[in-house]
């Protein structure tokens, strides 16, 4: 091969600066030659070209040069190789020593096996036999070396390669990079190799990555510098390469690097440093993850692959979140096929902002943070052994951090746990995010003035398809919080809180209000729970309750916005003393609410209570009651007392707008004459005695006295009005009902009693200084004999007042009036519609003045049974009363009376006198009386054949100068013991008993005519009677009686007359007092 290519190489040293063309023979010659050095392998060439410049260099030019093994396989096609001989090598040496080669077009494969062993070929990836072999890419230099140490190649200074094209193909990880339109130029002069190169790299992205490759290494010697520079490059790409990048897998962004690295005598990778920028990009360890977006990151690092370690000198990150300037160390784990699977991570980090989007208005700095971790790729686990983070503002205070978060297919998986010694509220309020939870932020801002944290642990979960889960626990001191923004706030506050799904709880164990009047109010035991917003952006909160304080400072409390219970209703804050505990709930939302949207019901147990300013001029206390407050109203209940009066019962304040100013109270009352004293229900001693229970009523209303109603059923209660003969036992039921007002004095405006025997409808009024003044009783009815209006008037200086009655009935037969006392009886004015006296005489139109000083005693007008006045008096006998009736017109009153109907003028003086409960005995006197057709006495007279006082009867009438009688009254008879009638013209006596039950009469007498004469003898005979007279009898009905006269009786003296009479046994009365004697 060496003759022609002398001859080739000579022949142009005849023509310098000329380039000839080889002839065929010559290319053929030197393809011959080339396969014998080849050892069977063959090269072609389309065409040799021969140029010798001026410095005599020969130039050899192949073109579309072809190189195969001796199997026939392709190993590399060069379009165009330029190569500038040694002319001293061809004079002196007759060798073809080759001092700088241009390559143009060539094409090399470099491949990658998964065991790291890298093959080098030319020409495109395919089946060909490589031209260099190494154990790893950093050997692979060295191999390439010692292609030159060949003798054909040992004049080689320069190496040129223009167009290049590398398929590299990686088997570890599965990828294949295209270099096209790389240079490359390789150096040997000076006993070095120094190799440099510029490439693009054709990922299959958007853009381009550009390389430029320096390498220097002393010739035979392994060792060499190397230095890369990368523009461009994906991070995945960089990390499949380099164990100290394999981190960056997780980064899809185009990173900008700079590499530095040896390697030693045996040809090991020695320390590499590395300098990163990392574009703007993301963090995604799997494309179905949502990914972590960052503007710019920079890493300053250094490798050492001896202690499989990687030192990060300077690690810094900026995104929208904020950013973070570190340092740290990552040893490399779990080596497979060159590659780390894990790597553990020790960094201190500082210059941490936080600023994620929308949270923020000024970034969150964090002065330093350390952590401690391991990070596996596949599946991507981030293991956080130990992470602590310094927070601001607070020497000393961090916070610790422990957990794993992992990515994959399904998506991200986090559980982190933080703990936190100590942290003040300004602390939190600075690092808490403006827009995270802002209704909650501003309110805790505002309304949280002082307070720590302490031992805060915190815990945050995250599990694909579920909300991510977010705990809080912490206890709290020295809190100063205003719940409510119109309450004084809660000082002193301590206890635990937790924040868990969204929901926020605090719960006090110690804290308490100082209200506006009354003291301090103690909460421990309070709890309050602010839940995640609604759709209108308000945060719902509960409070649980729980409180302990004087009543004065809770009804303060209660007094205050937006409550206002007490002003409601008129009352003051101050309404009364005692302790009140208290538990319950309270519904509101953080900001605005509207009318409805507050809801609480609040029960509390208040002790020891008392208050003279509920009821005026009463005291009310009790030793327990409980009360209830929710959006309806206000209640207090249970057992208390009413200045001396027991009472169970409740206090209730609506909250409706109907009810502003006004609430009420009812309850169960004892009644006994000292409550009834007590109440101004002012009755005479001895009326009331036992004790009752009764329904009480009150209702207070603004600027109003507060208006009561009392009712009973009287069970218990024995009542008495021996005025009137009436009581009530004990254990006879009946009704009472008492309506007024509690003011000052007491107002009585109804009273009604309905008992056995009695009812009475009416009201009672008292003076400016509760005394008794009036009670007027529109209607008074006592058994059957008493229906009337009565009114009572006080009297000065007198415990008694007068009594007027004005209107009614009243049944005199059936009254059963006491006896009286023997004190000051008060006057007793009477104006009845109707008295009834017996069942068939009534004096209507009654009207009389009387006193009860020893009974009812008095004088008294009327008209019978709406006839005939008469006049009268009654008087106290025994336990009844006697009257005495006196008239103008006897005969008209007998008329009116239908006792007899035949009688004319005449007055009347009539006297009756209780015997016994049921009986009465009277006696009547009338003067100058005529009588005119008397049926009874026509008859007398006609029997007696008294023919001319038959005949004056009929005619003018007979006139009696004096009537009188002795009689009794029964409820079923009316006995005559003694009666008489005298005149000129005739005398009458008689005696007998009128059956008013049978209406049967029975009566015996003696008829004396001419009496003015025959009457001279009457001293030996009865009055009436003469010394001459008939015996008569009349028997059987009233309207037309059986009249019999003995005619042989005239014949008797009188004095003998009695021993024709029939005796009947007419009993005697006994004697009675009349008030006073009558007129004869």
């Amino acid at each position: 091969m060496l003759a022609p290519l002398v001859f080739l190489l000579a022949a142009p040293l005849l023509l310098v600066g000329q380039e000839i063309t080889a002839p065929s023979w010559v290319r053929d010659r030197v393809e011959a030659a080339a396969a014998s050095a080849l050892g069977g392998g063959a090269l072609r060439f389309e065409a040799i070209t021969v140029r010798v410049p001026a410095d005599l260099h020969p130039e050899v030019r192949l073109l579309g040069a072809t190189l195969r093994d001796r199997a026939g396989r392709l190993v590399a096609h060069v379009p165009s190789v330029a190569m500038q001989v040694s002319p001293r090598g061809l004079l002196f040496e007759h060798r073809l020593l080759v001092q700088e080669i241009d390559l143009d077009g060539a094409e090399l494969s470099l491949s990658r096996a998964r065991d790291g062993r890298v093959d080098l070929a030319f020409g495109t990836p395919g089946p060909r036999p490589p031209v260099g072999r190494a154990e790893g890419l950093a050997s692979l230099p060295d191999q390439f070396e010692r292609l030159f140490e060949r003798p054909a190649l040992s004049a080689l200074r320069q190496v040129r390669v223009e167009g290049l094209v590398v398929n590299y193909q990686d088997e570890r990880v599965g990828r294949t990079w295209t270099v096209d339109g790389g240079s490359l130029g390789l150096d040997l002069s000076g006993g070095m190799t120094r190799l440099s190169g510029e490439v693009s790299v054709l990922s299959g992205r958007s853009y381009v990555t550009r390389a430029r490759i320096d390498y220097e290494s002393p010739r035979g010697s392994p060792a060499a510098d190397i230095n890369v520079i990368v523009t461009d490059v994906a991070a995945a790409d960089v990390a499949s390469q380099s164990p100290a990048l394999t981190w960056l897998r997780v980064v899809d962004a185009p990173i900008s690097m700079a590499l530095r690295a040896s390697l030693d005598e045996q040809g090991a990778l020695g320390p590499t440093s590395v300098a990163l920028k990392i574009a703007q990009g993301e963090l995604r360890p799997h494309p179905s993850l949502e990914p972590v977006r960052f503007d710019v990151a920079r890493a300053y690092l250094s490798y050492d692959p001896l202690a499989q370690a990687v030192r990060f000198d300077r690690v810094e990150v900026r995104s929208d979140w904020g950013g973070v300037l570190g340092s740290g160390r990552a040893d490399l784990r779990e080596i497979q096929a060159g590659l780390p699977r894990a790597l553990l991570g020790q960094f201190t980090l500082r210059d941490v902002t936080l600023n994620p989007p929308g949270l923020y208005d000024a970034p969150a700095h964090l002065p330093e943070a350390t952590a401690q971790f391991r990070l596996r790729l596949d599946p991507f686990t981030v293991d956080v052994a130990q992470a602590s983070l310094a927070l601001p503002g607070e020497e000393g205070s961090r916070l610790d951090l422990s957990g794993q978060v992992a990515g994959s297919e399904e998506g991200w998986r986090v559980a982190l746990d933080a703990h936190l010694g100590e942290i003040a509220r300004d602390r939190i309020m600075a690092l808490w995010p403006e827009r995270f939870r802002p209704g909650l932020r501003a309110w805790l801002d505002t309304n949280l003035t002082t307070g720590t944290l302490r031992n805060l642990a915190a815990a945050l979960r995250i599990v694909p398809g579920d909300a991510p889960g977010i705990a809080v626990t912490a206890d709290f001191a020295g809190l100063d919080v205003k719940p409510l923004w119109t309450h004084p706030p809660i000082t002193g506050g301590s206890g635990r809180m937790t924040w868990e799904d969204g929901v926020f709880t605090a719960a006090l164990d110690r804290g308490q209000v100082e209200a506006p009047e009354g003291g301090p109010i103690e909460i421990g035991g309070t709890a309050i729970a602010i839940h995640p917003p609604g759709p209108d952006g308000r945060s719902p909160a509960t409070v649980d309750l729980s409180a302990r304080g004087p009543v004065t400072a809770a009804l303060s409390l209660l007094d205050q916005p937006p409550w206002r219970f007490l002003s409601s209703a008129g009352l003051p804050v101050r309404l009364a003393d005692g302790r009140a505990e208290a538990t319950g709930t309270i519904d509101l939302f953080l900001g605005t609410m509207q009318p409805g949207e507050l809801r609480y019901d609040v029960a509390a147990t208040l002790r020891d209570v008392s208050t003279d300013l509920l009821i005026p001029g009463f005291t009310l206390g009790s030793d327990a009651v409980t009360a209830t407050v929710t959006p309806a109203g206000l209640e207090i209940a249970g057992p208390a007392t009413v200045g001396s009066a027991r009472v169970e019962g409740s206090w209730r304040q609506g909250f409706a707008p109907e009810d502003k100013g006004r609430s009420q109270v009812r309850a169960q009352v004892e009644i006994n004459p000292r409550v009834l004293d007590e109440f101004g229900i002012l009755l005479p001693e001895g009326s009331v005695s036992g004790e009752g229970q009764g329904d009480l009523t009150v209702d207070f209303a603004s600027g109003k006295a507060p208006a009561f109603s009392l009712r009973s059923g009287l069970g218990g209660l024995a009542l008495s009005v021996p005025e009137i003969g009436w009581s009530k036992g004990a254990g006879r039921s009946g009704e009472l009902l008492v309506e007024g007002s509690l003011g000052s004095p007491v107002k009585v405006d109804r009273i009604d009693v309905t008992a056995p025997g009695l009812s009475a409808e009416g009201d009672l009024r008292l003076t400016g200084a509760g005394a008794f003044d009036r009670l007027r009783i529109s209607r008074l009815k006592v058994g059957d004999w008493l229906d009337a209006p009565v009114t009572l008037t006080a009297r000065p200086g007198s415990d008694t007042p007068a009594v007027e009655v004005s209107g009614g009935t009243l049944d005199l037969a059936a009254a059963a009036f006491g006896s009286g006392g023997s004190g000051d009886g008060g006057p007793v004015k009477v104006a009845l519609d109707r008295l009834q006296v017996t069942e068939d005489v009534a004096l209507t139109d009654f009207a009389g003045d009387f006193s009860t000083t020893a009974g009812l005693e008095g004088r008294f007008s009327g008209f019978v049974n709406g006839g005939p006045p008469v006049t009268g008096r009654v008087a106290p006998q025994g336990d009844r009363v006697a009257a005495r009736i006196q008239g103008e017109d006897a005969g008209a009153v007998m008329k009116a009376a239908n006792l007899f109907t035949r009688a004319e003028g005449g007055a009347l003086d009539l006297l009756i006198l209780p015997v016994d409960e049921a009986s009465y005995s009277g006696e009547l006197w009338i003067t100058d009386l005529k009588v005119r057709d008397a049926p009874v006495l026509a008859s007398l007279l006609n029997a007696a054949s008294v023919i001319g006082l038959l005949q004056q009867l009929g005619g003018q009438g007979i006139l009696f100068d004096e009537v009188s009688a002795d009689f009794r009254i029964d409820p079923t008879a009316v006995t005559v013991n003694r009666a008489s009638a005298m005149g000129a013209g005739l005398g009458i006596s008689m005696a007998g008993v009128f059956d008013t039950e049978n209406y049967l009469m029975s009566f015996q007498g003696v008829l004396s005519p001419l009496y003015l004469l025959n009457g001279i003898g009457s001293i030996l005979t009865r009055p009436g009677e003469g010394l001459l007279g008939f015996n008569f009898t009349l028997n059987g009905d009233p309207d037309a009686p059986a009249v019999g006269v003995n005619p042989l009786s005239v014949l008797a003296p009188g004095a003998l007359r009695d021993l024709l009479r029939r005796h009947r046994g007419v009993p005697r009365l006994p004697p009675a007092v009349a008030p006073e004697e009558p007129a004869r």
